[in-house]
């Protein structure tokens, strides 16, 4: 008889072939004492280990997780272990045992251990390979959950959460303008730091992420309880009837402090229909124990447990932890310094002002830098929770009066003023708050700052509203979105105080951007001290679609050479040690000398420079490796040296010949020419012909925006370059 397999039918099979592997005697199938039944239990050098077995994927995952644990407290069992097989196992065989057995061992599990002496996530394992783990595990114990465990277990309850908000709550509801007050205004945040290819997003993905977002942010709350409990002795959380009842669970912690985590009030405006996923994430935080992990490596793991999806689209929130490492590095000199991240997402950035500050002299205290000398704001409310929450897994531990992380639009900040909260920013941008729970947070004041870091969005001026620019709009005029930063900073710093700032490739070249240029160097107002260029990745941001610099301004500074810095490798190569490393290593380097070794070369640029030639300082920046930083400084040698000598290649003797690119009289006749490769959406925004595929025998293009193809032999057609690095034919 033909069956299709289930979990009651593989279970006894899984159990046998694991009985098998360990050398133990394995229970399966019974019942606790609350009348619940277990898979199947066993003992192992005396701990006992409940197990739970599931057909389905990794949406199961949370769910097992859960059950093992309640199973757990019924037995009194010390420990829990999950498997949890692809739907595939769910196949037809015949009804003979040897034939289920085959799908026990061929498939395999995702598996979850939670136990006294591991604690680990295997996204794929065979019986026989987790039953030798588990010995192994028996005499080097790691009693502390592995960050890739606690990634995987709680993006899955994201994952669940959010799939109910999507499901229950309109775009328009409570939770999500709670989670980014202004969907208008987040839109146009992201499509602006993702350019042309984030542009043709459409709003149902937007509308994902937010989902995704409120999820996060309501897994973050719950996690951070859970590590709190112990220190701030506090009852343990072990489900809610309601999503409203969490409120008062979190209001034990807001009576200490951590506002600005929890003040984004998710549980009292999530739909009920998430009461399930919700139970699952609180009893699967349970089980984890994250307490047990380092607090570094809470800090680090924060955004992977978002889904990659949302991520990817948020990419522009986040600076990579290297590179921000190595800016703090560079700029902050002193352990008392105080520091302002004006657009500071999800924390990066004051999270590596922060250790830099420890790192300085003797140790500075938590709660002495968190209180009062690291100040971060950020327009959306869910990056400000990132970057509160990110500062105080730093050391949760040591408990905190108040933090300097607020919600508002920073640039209608100005000295002695207060950040705004919640309420009153929605009402700057003329969103009715009737009917939202919105906490009144204890608002701060802005002081003058000795290091202002940030990685300001690059957003289009085209797509800025008035209320966005701030006061940078009476200082700059018309600017993309990092230059009115650049005005705020200004504003803000003291004398002698530094700007470290992750910056696009127009801040040093372009007519518009003159302005700053002007403003910063003409007058000497600002020494240029240090630009940083990576040489193997694209930029310093996560999935960036624009070239980025690391720059280091000083306020009234007159060194005589400013340092032009190549990272020679691939900052994922890089630890946060090695990043830190760069830094001490650059900022030892003497003044005028050249220096090189397997991480970076650092070579030097007069300030005389910098000062003369602000109105283009492009060729700072205009080669990213050091043989074409090497190139320019021949060319400039030839020129300094044979200026008198040099003449057009047209009239050199011996004739030299150079062709000239196609200079067209037809408007738009390149456009029929050329047939271009679709790197970018930018690339061919304004092409008619579109690459498709390159043969021996020619290629074959495609008329955009139609289904129309056409061959072209190779004897007709020349690779050429339409814009440079286009890659053109």
């Amino acid at each position: 008889m033909v069956i299709r397999v289930d979990e009651p039918l593989l279970g006894p099979e899984v159990v046998k072939l694991l009985e098998g592997s360990l050398g133990l005697p394995i229970i399966q199938q019974g019942t606790t004492t609350g009348r619940k039944r277990f898979d199947f239990y066993f003992e192992i050098d005396g701990d006992r280990i409940v197990g739970e077995l599931k057909i389905g994927g990794l949406q199961k995952l949370l769910e097992g997780i859960a059950q093992a644990e309640d199973y757990r407290d019924s037995m009194g069992a010390s420990g829990v272990i999950v498997l949890v097989y692809p739907e595939e196992a769910r196949k037809k065989v015949i009804n003979r045992p040897e034939d289920i057995q085959e799908v026990a061992m061929v498939l395999r599990p995702a598996v979850m251990v939670l136990t006294p002496f591991l604690k680990q996530h295997y996204a794929e394992i065979g019986l026989a390979e987790i039953a030798q783990v588990l010995r192994e595990s028996l005499a080097r114990p790691a009693p502390a959950p592995s960050v890739e465990l606690l990634v995987v277990a709680l993006r899955q309850a994201v994952q669940g959460i959010a799939l109910e908000i999507r499901r229950s709550a309109r775009m328009d509801s409570a939770v999500v303008q709670e989670t980014v007050a202004s969907f208008d205004l987040f839109k146009v945040l992201v499509q602006g730091e993702g350019g042309e290819q984030a542009a043709t997003l459409d709003e149902d993905a937007l509308k994902s992420a937010v989902a995704d977002l409120a999820a996060y942010i309501l897994v973050n709350q719950l996690l951070l309880y859970h590590i709190l409990c112990g220190v701030l002795s506090l009852p343990a959380l072990r489900g809610v009837s309601a999503p409203a009842e969490l409120k008062p669970y979190f209001k034990r912690v807001t009576d200490v402090d951590y506002e600005a985590v929890y003040c984004i009030n998710i549980a009292s405006t999530i739909p009920y229909a998430c009461l399930p996923e919700i139970n699952l994430a609180i009893q699967a935080i349970r089980a984890l124990q994250p307490q047990k992990v380092r607090h570094d490596l809470l800090g680090r793991m924060l955004h992977q447990f978002l889904p990659f999806d949302t991520r990817k689209l948020l990419g522009a929130f986040y600076t990579r932890p290297q590179a921000a490492e190595i800016l703090a590095g560079l700029a902050i000199r002193r352990r008392e310094e105080s520091v302002l991240d004006p657009a500071c997402g999800s924390g990066t950035l004051l999270v590596a002002a922060y250790r830099r500050k420890g790192r300085l002299g003797k140790a500075r205290s938590h709660k002495l830098m968190v209180e009062n000398e690291l100040t971060g704001v950020d327009i959306m409310p869910f990056a400000a929770h990132l970057a509160a929450l990110n500062l105080t897994l730093q050391s949760p531990g040591e408990v905190t009066n108040t933090t300097r992380i607020g919600t508002g639009n920073s640039l209608h900040l100005a000295l002695g003023q207060e950040v705004s909260n919640v309420a009153q920013w929605m009402r700057e941008f003329g969103r009715e708050v009737t009917g939202l729970q919105v906490e009144q947070r204890a608002a701060f004041k802005v002081r003058s700052i000795d290091t202002v870091i940030m990685n300001p969005p690059f957003t289009k001026k085209e797509t800025l509203t008035l209320d966005m620019k701030g006061v940078g709009l009476n200082v700059f005029g018309e600017q993309n979105y990092w230059a009115y930063f650049v005005a705020l900073a200004d504003s803000l710093l003291k004398k002698g105080g530094r700007i470290a700032a992750v910056l696009p490739r127009d801040f040093f070249r372009g007519e518009y951007s003159r302005t700053v240029r002007r403003h910063l160097f003409e007058g000497g107002r600002y020494t240029l001290r240090y630009v940083l260029k990576t040489t193997k990745d694209f930029a310093f941001s996560e999935r960036a679609y624009f070239r980025d610099f690391l720059v280091v301004l000083e306020k009234g500074a007159t060194p005589d050479k400013c340092a032009q810095i190549y990272i020679k490798k691939r900052l994922d190569d890089l630890g946060l040690q090695d990043a830190t490393s760069i830094a001490d290593r650059v900022a030892q380097v003497e003044e005028g000398r050249r220096y090189e070794d397997d991480d970076v070369l650092v070579l030097w640029r007069d300030q005389d420079h910098i000062r003369t030639n602000w109105h283009d300082l492009g060729d700072l920046v205009v080669f990213n490796t050091d043989a074409g930083e090497f190139l320019l400084d021949f060319h400039r040698q030839a020129v300094a040296r044979g200026r008198d000598k040099l003449v057009a290649l047209g009239k050199a003797t011996p004739h030299v010949p150079v062709r000239r690119g196609i200079t067209p009289w037809v408007v738009n006749l390149l456009n029929f020419l050329f047939v271009v490769r679709p790197l970018t959406s930018k690339r061919t925004q304004r092409s008619r012909l579109i690459l498709e595929e390159v043969g021996e025998a020619g290629i074959r293009a495609r008329v955009k925006d139609t289904n129309l193809t056409f061959s072209v032999p190779s004897s007709s057609v020349r690779k050429g370059l339409k814009t440079a690095g286009s890659g053109s034919f």
